[in-house]
């Protein structure tokens, strides 16, 4: 599997926390074991909301394998549309398989756990 992290900024340059966490990567891109070129994206604080909505309250264990398959942005450069239902979330699901969701998932908990980290140092 291969990641490319997409973030802007000047490499080396000393900056500030803030100016850190608005740099986070935004987005990542892997490549799974068929090959597939997938984007996978963080979620904004809107989308986070309908995921819930989407996903469901079921149980925790449902929303974070359901979670990274709603952070796909595109499948071999074919923009995707967010997911409006679970029936339409399981066809996503159904079509990254389990190559992957193997891919994506590592990529998403980067996502979401980047800016955590980065607030958690500049705390520091």
């Amino acid at each position: 599997m291969r990641v490319q992290i997409e973030k802007s900024g000047e490499p080396g340059s000393p900056e500030p926390a803030s100016a850190a966490l608005a740099r986070v990567e935004t987005s990542l891109t892997v490549t799974d074991a068929r090959g597939r070129v997938i984007v996978v994206r963080r979620l904004t604080p809107v989308e986070r909301l309908r995921s819930k909505k989407v996903i469901g309250g079921i149980n925790d264990d449902y929303y974070l394998e359901a979670l990274p398959a709603y952070m796909v942005a595109a499948i071999d450069g074919e923009t995707l549309i967010k997911p409006m239902n679970e029936l339409q979330l399981e066809g996503l699901i159904s079509r990254l398989g389990d190559e992957g969701l193997e891919a994506v998932i590592p990529a998403a908990a980067q996502l979401v756990l980047a800016p955590k980290t980065l607030e958690a140092d500049a705390k520091n």
